[in-house]
């Protein structure tokens, strides 16, 4: 294994990724940041963030680099079995696809994204506070 790779939107991901290069040993790099310091083909683990279901920069990072483990961070829990979804989606061998819970930061939240979460959270809290 030659690094991991990840991409984050608000941090839960790289927090989760620089937590596992210090328990592996292995260089952690952003993905756009990734091929300065790596070669096409290299033996990566590759964790992301989900939007919408989809799993953000896997399809660019499995078309650079061999991408021997997946973790999938999202805000639903892991009890969820969100990772089911994604390993169809993508075709991932299950005992190499992961999910781990990450979190949800408005002020982090930049763009597309910020406008997409404004318009849930309009949808969401009011049903919330009925429960």
């Amino acid at each position: 294994m030659k690094a991991v790779v990840y991409q984050s939107n608000t941090g839960y991901t790289q927090k989760y990724a620089e937590l596992l290069g210090q328990k592996t040993g292995l260089p952690v790099y952003a993905r756009r940041e990734a091929g300065k310091a790596l070669s096409p083909g290299d033996d990566i683990i590759y964790l992301s963030w989900l939007c919408a279901g989809a799993l953000m920069g896997y399809k660019k990072a499995a078309k650079t680099w061999h991408v021997r483990a997946v973790c999938a961070v999202g805000m639903g829990s892991p009890a969820a079995n969100e990772i089911a979804d994604i390993i169809k989606k993508y075709q991932l061998d299950p005992a190499q696809a992961f999910y781990l819970q990450g979190g949800f930061d408005m002020n982090k939240l930049h763009g597309i994204y910020r406008l997409m979460m404004k318009t849930m959270i309009k949808s969401v809290v009011p049903s919330l506070e009925k429960k």
